[in-house]
């Protein structure tokens, strides 16, 4: 590898390519002393692609690399999402060396997904942007392309909850007092289903009628330790269970935890059964808690709270319906 001045005065590079064949690249300069300062990045440019080259790993060895690590670090149905995932964008791209996978590909992949959907798009775009963080950071590759495209803009869904007389509806059709159970807790105290479904008696203070969700062995959305009060409801629903206390899990079959999928089929089972709201389904119940304390006032701010979301502005989409409340408002300037 050396310097050579062309006859239209700047400075090139004369190296050997992947091939081994002679190349020349320019330094963009005419000036011997910004042309070695050149040659100096480059080379350790061309290290590190050697390196990078030497540890790379092919596609489908990658995602049976960062899969078996998404199993000891995520919840199985976020490892089956991201499974999947992957099987799509190996369909798409073949079984490439990573660290020959480019930006243009990876753009053509998403506006291909756009297609499909902005949500499908924006799903694949989350979990190929941590797969290949990951990938970094164990150095098959020097730089994430997925990092260079923003996340897409979500259109506001409006959220899905019961009415009162739904929900009567539902509960009332409701036979295993276990399930039961289950539902009554998630519309009284707003918690997401895996933090019902892992919770533990420890968790537990019926003194102090809260719930401690510690992240010890459920991590929650926001990584954060919150408290949840109970409403006499919730409290009455934990007194009856604590009597026949069968396994430190608040809600167990056989001494494990009920598995997340079961519960949301048979959820949807009795929604169509009562002939409701087809699109209702066991996150609803959250919903349903938060859209309660909004419409009786409570403030978004606190609301954030109870639900332990990270960000105020995932409270906002309850923002709507303080609506009706603000022309009652108005309506008393009418008295």
């Amino acid at each position: 590898m050396y310097l050579f001045k062309h006859q239209n005065g700047f400075y090139y590079i004369i190296y050997k390519n992947s091939n081994n064949k002679k190349s020349r690249i320019s330094t963009k300069s005419k000036l011997k002393s910004e042309a070695h300062k050149f040659l100096g990045e480059f080379t350790n440019q061309l290290v590190e692609r050697k390196r990078i080259a030497h540890n790379s790993i092919e596609l489908n060895a990658f995602i049976r690399n960062y899969s078996a690590h998404s199993e000891s670090v995520h919840r199985p149905k976020t490892t089956e999402s991201l499974k999947w995932v992957f099987k799509d964008f190996n369909k798409y791209l073949g079984n490439p060396l990573l660290h020959e996978i480019t930006l243009k590909q990876i753009q053509d992949y998403l506006s291909f997904k756009r297609k499909v959907s902005v949500y499908t798009a924006q799903k694949h775009l989350a979990y190929l942007r941590s797969a290949f963080n990951y990938g970094v950071k164990h150095n098959f590759i020097t730089k994430n392309y997925f990092k260079d495209i923003p996340n897409y803009k979500i259109p506001e869904k409006q959220m899905k909850y019961f009415s009162n007389d739904d929900y009567n509806l539902l509960i009332d059709s409701v036979k295993e007092k276990w399930f039961k159970e289950i539902i009554e807790i998630a519309i009284q105290t707003g918690l997401r289903q895996m933090e019902i479904l892992t919770l533990r008696w420890s968790q537990i203070d019926l003194n102090n009628e809260s719930i401690t969700l510690n992240n010890f062995d459920y991590i929650n959305k926001s990584k954060k330790v919150r408290m949840v009060f109970l409403t006499n409801i919730a409290k009455e629903v934990f007194q009856r269970l604590i009597q026949n206390k069968s396994c430190e899990l608040v809600f167990c079959h056989n001494f494990k935890e009920y598995r997340q999928d079961h519960i949301s089929k048979k959820f949807k089972k009795h929604v169509r059964r009562v002939n409701i709201n087809q699109s209702l389904n066991f996150h609803s119940l959250r919903h349903t808690f938060a859209s309660r304390l909004v419409q009786k006032g409570i403030s978004l701010y606190i609301v954030q709270k109870l639900l332990g979301h990270a960000d105020i502005k995932t409270t906002q989409v309850y923002a709507h319906l303080r609506d009706e409340n603000l022309k009652d408002a108005i309506k008393q300037l009418n008295i």
